[in-house]
């Protein structure tokens, strides 16, 4: 049994429910919006844990917070806009100033201090949100390990935070990231496919006894990734998913 699988499930929104106001909801391409809120409580939460948005009284769906906690009470959400579902349409329509009423933060995939001398992040599509600060803090608490990040997605077009994660990779000699194109146009020359193997490429690399894997997408990338780690008997106490739809 592999160390702390969180599902995304909806939760039951009977629960207090706490409010923020939209500060910013940028469309960043045809596929992910970024949006910024303002906690109007005081709340706190651990990087990579999820709230669950209320659509209406009887829909909610869930969503990882992709900023730090060192911005609170300011807060985002990276998300993506293509599924035309009832979260989807409701996100899309979201203004400044507008009123949203979530849970608390929660979740078991988040930032761990374990002893690693080497983390592989990998996430598919939407998946890379919790990572972003799952990221963040790693960089900060240490430097020196070897990091490095895999984003799986499907089309060129889809690529977004490009400038960000290479702003990080200056900043830190360490880190080394990799965006995988599933369905590349032809005049992409970078890696392209399914992540999972670059994900087992790269773990042969390192002593799997000292190398920590975060996995974050969908249910089908996950259930894949699990069965090559599991081959190569990768300890299942280096190993933490989040399974986000």
């Amino acid at each position: 049994m592999y160390l702390l699988l969180s599902i995304k499930q909806n939760v039951n929104m009977k629960r207090a429910l706490i409010r923020s106001v939209v500060i910013d909801n940028k469309k960043l391409n045809h596929k992910f919006n970024l949006l910024k809120f303002e906690f109007s409580s005081d709340v706190s939460f651990e990087q990579g844990q999820f709230i669950t948005l209320k659509i209406t009284n009887s829909i909610s769906r869930c969503y990882s917070i992709s900023s730090s906690p060192d911005t609170l009470p300011f807060w985002e959400m990276f998300v993506d806009i293509a599924p035309g579902g009832p979260g989807t349409s409701y996100i899309e329509k979201l203004k400044k100033g507008d009123i949203i009423e979530t849970s608390l933060p929660t979740g078991t995939f988040i930032h761990h201090r374990d002893g690693s001398k080497n983390i592989i992040l990998a996430g598919t599509g939407c998946g890379i949100a919790p990572l972003l600060p799952i990221l963040k803090k790693t960089l900060e608490d240490n430097a020196t390990k070897r990091i490095i990040l895999f984003w799986g997605l499907r089309f060129k077009k889809d690529i977004v935070l490009n400038n960000h994660l290479s702003n990080l990779k200056k900043k830190y000699p360490k880190f080394h990231y990799e965006i995988i194109l599933s369905k590349p146009e032809e005049k992409w020359s970078k890696k392209t496919g399914h992540i999972q193997k670059h994900i087992l490429k790269s773990i042969k690399t390192t002593p799997q006894k000292e190398t920590s894997v975060y996995l974050s997408g969908n249910g089908e990338f996950i259930k894949e990734t699990l069965n090559e780690l599991n081959k190569v008997k990768h300890p299942s106490v280096r190993l933490y998913m989040e399974k986000c739809y």
